[in-house]
């Protein structure tokens, strides 16, 4: 057995496990939380019910997903190793039509009530995942040709370990946040009396909490400081995690169009698992799932942006041209939040709390942000249909002029 062959035993040691580890974890959390949902249907017939159902089933096709991992993991470990695949059929392109059939149960389900608990979980794990099949279809067809195994091993670890990370690291941050938040707030907790209302339960209506926060968060500082750890800090730190998935072959070598397309894989598991969990029942579901799609290929152009900067990185031996890349790739996502925000923050505070004349600027406002949303999922869609086939021309352009050197 050569290194080579060694490296490969190890990494298919590593996706055996790890796709064990997750398919367990998947059918834990999706048995518990269907089992929830069950209890909750039978005591009160609650919506809350339609909810735990659609995290189970998400949970469901997480697991689903990691078979393919297993399977080849153990293949590898055979040492029954495949270094080329075929490139998908064009037939999956076509998955594509089904999403508005699956945007459309979701509305039975949850705008008008029918079966919500059957139609709902099939309604949102179809629309989650068309629009990742669609662009993982057209990119793989591109692009050169990958091995299946670390095309499911950059797709896993999009879809399990990349969130976790930014999960458990987001959740340390947000409470260092809230520690600086609460010492600069401090003397304007004790002044409005908000510790002692703690204290009498009674007077948490909702009129009462709503006013309290405003005036709380009415502060420029609170607000730069909650903005600059959405705008930034979140943007930042996620595009430097989704490239879990490449780090591991990095040893291996891989062109520019490899790089490329392993980063839009593991940004399609990072947007699946965000599609899965973000987008929940209720009338709002549509436009919801809608937005999550757009996100879905804006977290693909961006791994793969970063992806491409490490490979051109690895080529040239000068990292800048990563650091390059991956600040890009956090202004497209930054710009993607800020609309996202914009569009969320406004609609919310169009409903009860701003005066009429204000309005029409904030209609206009949120307007534009939803139009920056769909150009950014557009240009990124055609990012991805478009630039592998361009690495590809390039790379069998330069092998063309060596082999005639």
């Amino acid at each position: 057995m050569n290194a080579s062959t060694g490296e490969r035993d190890q990494l298919s040691v590593f996706l055996l496990i790890a796709s064990i580890l997750a398919l367990v974890l998947a059918i834990a959390g999706s048995m518990g939380m269907a089992l929830l949902g069950i209890i909750t249907w039978f005591i009160d017939k609650s919506p809350a019910a339609s909810m735990t159902l659609v995290i189970a089933a998400a949970f469901m096709a997480m697991g689903v997903c990691t078979i393919p991992g297993i399977y080849h993991g153990y293949q590898g470990l055979q040492g029954r190793l495949q270094e080329q695949e075929d490139k998908p059929l064009r037939g999956w392109i076509y998955v594509s039509f089904l999403f508005p059939l699956a945007l459309g149960l979701g509305y039975l389900a949850f705008n008008r009530g029918v079966l919500p608990a059957l139609l709902g979980p099939l309604a949102h794990v179809s629309a989650a995942t068309i629009p990742v099949v669609f662009a993982l279809a057209i990119i793989l067809r591109k692009g050169s040709p990958i091995s299946a195994k670390r095309i499911w091993g950059q797709f896993l670890a999009g879809l399990w370990a990349s969130p976790m990370v930014a999960f458990i690291v987001e959740i340390l941050a947000a409470l260092v946040l809230l520690v600086i938040v609460f010492a600069t707030l401090f003397q304007d907790i004790i002044s409005q009396g908000l510790i002692e209302d703690f204290t009498r339960p009674e007077q948490w209506t909702e009129p009462y909490l709503v006013t309290k926060i405003q005036e709380l968060t009415n502060q420029p500082l609170i607000l730069i400081l909650i903005m600059a750890f959405l705008i930034l800090f979140v943007p930042m730190l996620e595009e430097a995690i989704k490239t879990i998935g490449i780090w591991p072959v990095t040893r291996r070598g891989f062109t520019q169009s490899q790089a490329f397309i392993g980063g839009a894989i593991a940004g399609a598991g990072y947007g699946l698992f965000e599609a899965f969990f973000l987008g929940q029942p209720g009338v709002s579901w549509v436009p919801v799932m809608v937005a999550r799609a757009g996100a879905t290929m804006m977290h693909m152009i961006t791994t793969a942006l970063t992806g491409l900067g490490i490979a051109r990185a690895r080529e040239s031996g000068r990292w800048s041209q990563a650091v390059r890349y991956y600040f890009g790739a956090v202004f497209l996502h930054s710009l993607w939040n800020i609309s996202a925000l914009g569009v969320g923050v406004i609609m919310l505070f169009q409903e009860d709390f701003t005066p009429l004349d204000i309005q029409p600027d904030l209609s206009f406002i949120s307007g534009a942000a939803g139009v920056v949303l769909i150009a950014l999922s557009l240009a990124a869609f055609l990012g991805l249909w478009l630039i592998p086939g361009k690495l590809l021309a390039n790379e069998e352009d330069l092998s063309t002029q060596m082999s005639e050197e």
